[in-house]
């Protein structure tokens, strides 16, 4: 965690903090279902997304001196990938117990911006190496 830490600027560090828990808490007001079509699409998405992202991981883990996870793609996967798992949330979870209007609009849209900023703090830190 130091080596991923050190000297990010504080703007990127902040930032990506303050939406990283925007994303993960509000999914706790959404209300989940799998009634219409989009929910469904949502829940696939969710599914291969995960399956992505924890893919992704695994490649670092088990292959660490792989091309794959040497490249900018393949290390910087584990952070681009969880948009695909959070854009499922955001179509699963359209409503919201606290009637927030476009929750899933802005569950989306904090979720993009979280993976911009997170993808960015990623890129610094590979090209340390």
């Amino acid at each position: 965690m130091d080596v991923f830490w050190k000297d990010i600027p504080p703007l990127i560090g902040n930032t990506e903090n303050i939406l990283r828990i925007i994303v993960f808490m509000l999914p706790l007001v959404m209300t989940f279902s799998l009634k219409s079509r989009q929910q469904k699409i949502g829940f696939v998405l969710f599914l291969a997304g995960l399956i992505l992202y924890f893919s992704s991981w695994l490649m670092q883990i088990y292959l660490p001196e792989s091309n794959w996870s040497n490249s900018i793609f393949g290390f910087m996967a584990p952070a681009y990938t969880t948009l695909i798992w959070f854009v499922g949330i955001g179509l699963i979870g359209n409503t919201s117990v606290l009637k927030i209007p476009f929750i899933s609009h802005i569950y989306i849209g904090s979720s993009l911006a979280f993976v911009i900023v997170h993808s960015i703090h990623t890129y610094i830190v590979y090209m340390r190496f």
